[in-house]
């Protein structure tokens, strides 16, 4: 029975995996997986074609909701806001709530100075119209971009609705489960932080949206789960219902009862947060159970908690918090005859190829701070938020469980700090599932068989075999990256940037993230790289060098080239002298210049102030052809550059200036005869780039035209072997 029942549920999660993430290897082991089982038991089938059924039907509800292009036409929606789901970000109001369909979606809306002060004001659950339009959840465009589209599908979200107008704001004063959430909230806002945050995280599981931003040590050291999908909070409040039912001498029965009542209540209460849903199914479980003088061993309980919770949310597998959530369980069952030591490192150990295959870098002090952090959160920092809720009213009290909870936040991320971080890149799913397997079998030498898979894996990562130039889909912007075979050199072109207009400050947002972060740091990180050897930026323009700090910010850079004259500017100063590291050297260019032996410079001639006619022109060959790039350069400065260099050839065009009709002059296109042209624009730009002008230049001289907005992510890549062009689009 034992072996069945985990074999049955490891079946059906291999098949939600089928469903759900479609490829050839969640396909095999689905395969290999229910042969296996078939053979131990026929009745496997059956199971596996009810969950069949439950995943067909989500996916018809996924096609039936989720709109495939923008619905422009104008709706009109009543629904309730419930504030724990609302976000504000200086003029960025969002939120989750039902439309008019009964659907969970996002709503976001540019709000006015008015409007944030009724909604700051507001302390119950609101009642509200409004007017707009639905707009699909986008895929990413670039590849190892974070897929928001697959997570918030697997929380039952599949659509944006941009709010263009309010009709009405209205409180909803009746008494509700949301209407005490939203009090618990703004009681829980009157305490001092981080205190303030570890009550919302472990009572109601809400995050703020800086919250990991501002606690960064607790994603480097891989403690995420202390705060989102350990379950701790629902273990203390089945052990404290337990002690006091002991204390007043309640029956087993009344206590399995009331442990019912208050974990339904608890999970209501939560805002049905799925971050909670396997340890309460897991608690309610063993209250059943109890009840009926019902035994079965943890890992039988486990088994029919992912069975349940698969039945549930049929998606729950579909993002890192549902994976580490139940890896985490079975790792904690697996080793519980462990000394509390060995246990900690294993647990830690098991997600690491997980981490890995998501975030592509770990922490070498992971292990000692999760020894260290497990312990101390379950018996020191819960305690003390409990006690601080229950004594509110003594400040001396909150105050001190608030600065003892303030010293293990400052050491977690002093910790994170340390050197020792690894960007080890993107884990193969194979490898990630291998390991894992393999962390779960007893065998000799098994850590050191592991360990040489990890070193295998990560020699394969930092020197891979293809060189490549791609141009990420950064909007309306210039980004690219050339790297050679090896990783011998990586050379950044351009960073982009989104171009905001100055606001008041209450307007200013504040928690989101740059395309230099969630793009191309993403990207080079998944590749393996931590150091750049090179950044070239065209000219001074924000949409080419805004996302030059985040880049700073993450990477060691060795070097930074750029026209001359430019280091005099505001922009360089604001935007890149500021964030400079010591060890980075800065160096301004002119026609002539060679760089790292790779790069030709071929403008600007002179000291220019770095606008787009004073744009670093260059050359440079990638496997068997030859890229030429001048950011924003109009035709005059390409003339000039045909003067200087008559005999200029080149096979790949990064079209200048986004395809505005003020570069690529068909003098150029006839002496270079490029035979491909990359175009770097925005969707929907205002500039209406790329013009229909410089299109029509293109094809009438037979270029292939490849651009972010049709193609997205584009990629020529290259070994001893062959070379090829490829989009992200194709995926």
């Amino acid at each position: 029975m034992k072996n069945k029942l985990i074999l049955s549920a490891l079946n059906v999660v291999a098949l939600s995996f089928v469903f759900f993430d479609t490829s050839i290897l969640s396909s095999a082991i689905f395969v290999l997986i229910t042969i296996r089982n078939i053979i131990l038991d026929k009745k496997i089938v059956f199971v596996l074609l009810f969950f069949s059924i439950i995943f067909g039907f989500k996916i018809f509800e996924i096609n039936t909701v989720t709109l495939k292009n923008e619905n422009l036409n104008i709706t009109k929606i009543e629904t309730e806001i419930d504030l724990s789901n609302m976000k504000i970000d200086g003029n960025q109001l969002s939120f989750i709530a039902k439309d008019n369909r009964d659907n969970e979606t996002i709503f976001y809306k540019t709000i006015n100075e008015n409007e944030l002060t009724l909604l700051k004001k507001s302390k119950n659950l609101l009642r509200v119209s409004f007017s707009g339009n639905f707009i699909p959840i986008s895929y990413p465009t670039n590849k190892f971009q974070f897929n928001a589209k697959k997570f918030y599908q697997s929380k039952n979200i599949f659509n944006n609705f941009q709010i263009k107008k309010f009709n009405y704001i209205k409180t909803d004063n009746k008494l509700s489960i949301n209407n005490l959430r939203i009090s618990f909230l703004l009681f829980l806002d009157k305490f001092p932080n981080p205190l303030k945050n570890y009550a919302k995280s472990l009572f109601i599981g809400y995050l703020d949206a800086n919250f990991y931003s501002e606690n960064s040590g607790i994603t480097k050291l891989g403690l995420i789960h202390l705060f989102s999908i350990s379950g701790f909070q629902v273990e203390i409040i089945v052990l404290f219902i337990n002690k006091i039912s002991k204390r007043i001498r309640f029956s087993k029965n009344k206590n399995n009862f009331i442990n019912i009542s208050l974990l339904v209540f608890f999970y209501l209460f939560s805002g049905l947060s799925q971050s909670l849903v396997r340890p309460i199914l897991s608690n309610l479980i063993k209250a059943i159970l109890s009840i009926f003088n019902k035994k079965i061993d943890q890992i039988n309980i486990y088994s029919i908690t992912l069975l349940l919770s698969l039945f549930i949310y049929p998606q729950i597998l579909m993002n890192i918090g549902g994976q580490l959530s139940f890896l985490l369980s079975l790792a904690l069952i697996f080793s519980q005859n462990y000394n509390k030591f060995y246990q900690t490192f294993f647990i830690t150990a098991v997600s690491v190829p997980l981490i890995l295959f998501n975030n592509f870098e770990f922490h070498l002090l992971s292990f000692i701070a999760n020894i260290i952090a497990i312990p101390v959160f379950s018996f020191y920092v819960i305690p003390l938020v409990i006690i601080s809720l229950i004594f509110y009213r003594i400040d001396f009290i909150v105050n001190i469980a608030n600065l003892l909870i303030y010293i293990f936040n400052f050491l977690i991320n002093f910790v994170g700090d340390l050197s020792g971080n690894i960007i080890f890149g993107k884990m193969l799913g194979m490898i990630t599932i291998l390991i894992i397997v393999l962390m779960f079998i007893e065998f000799r030498h098994k850590y050191s068989v592991i360990l040489g898979i990890y070193l295998i894996a990560f020699l394969f990562l930092h020197f891979p075999l293809n060189g490549e130039y791609t141009m990420f889909d950064i909007g309306q912007g210039d980004a690219f990256i050339y790297k050679k075979m090896l990783n011998q050199e990586v050379t950044l072109i351009d960073t982009g940037g989104q171009v905001t207009f100055s606001n008041e400050p209450w307007m200013s947002v504040k928690n989101k993230k740059d395309k230099g972060e969630t793009v191309i740091t993403r990207y080079l990180k998944a590749n393996s790289i931590s150091t750049i050897q090179n950044i070239i930026l065209s000219h001074k323009d924000f949409d080419h060098i805004g996302n030059t700090k985040t880049i700073l910010n993450n990477f060691k850079v060795n070097n930074i080239f750029m026209p001359l004259g430019m280091k005099e500017t505001k922009e360089y100063q604001d935007n890149i002298g500021f964030y400079l590291k010591k060890n980075t050297k800065v160096w301004e260019v002119r026609s002539g210049d060679i760089i790292q032996n790779t790069f030709e410079i071929l403008s600007p001639f002179n000291k220019t102030d770095a606008s787009n006619d004073g744009s670093v022109a260059l050359c440079f060959k990638s496997g068997n052809i030859t890229i030429f790039s001048a950011g924003d350069l109009g035709s005059k400065g390409e003339k000039q550059i045909i003067k200087k260099y008559p005999n200029l050839h080149f096979d790949i065009l990064k079209v200048g200036h986004h395809g505005s009709n003020t570069s690529t002059s068909n003098q150029l296109l006839q002496v270079a005869k490029p035979k491909i042209a990359f175009i770097s624009a925005g969707r929907n730009n205002l500039y209406h780039h790329p013009n229909p002008t410089t299109i029509n230049k293109l094809i009438k001289n037979n270029i292939q035209i490849f651009k972010t907005q049709k193609n997205v992510m584009i990629t020529y890549s290259y070994n001893y072997f062959r070379d090829k062009i490829t989009t992200y689009a194709d995926n």
